[in-house]
């Protein structure tokens, strides 16, 4: 797994955990909610940007793990 997908899968388990839609993922990182469509897609490939947006809004500390075990 790359650095990228290990990434997607934090996002995604943020999203979980948090048990937001796309519509709050999206305005809590401010972009634009069309970008996070296809977010629980396989193959979904977000650019950097989007990527580094969303990374701004999870908490350093968040792992994985907490969106299993909430």
């Amino acid at each position: 797994m790359t650095d990228t997908e290990r990434t997607i899968e934090r996002i995604r388990a943020f999203k979980t955990h948090k048990s937001w839609g796309f519509t709050r993922l999206a305005t809590e990182a401010g972009i634009n909610k069309t970008t996070l469509r296809a977010m629980d897609l396989p193959g979904w490939n977000p650019t950097k940007e989007t990527i580094v947006q969303l990374e701004r809004i999870i908490p350093a500390a968040f792992q994985i793990d907490e969106a299993v075990n909430a």
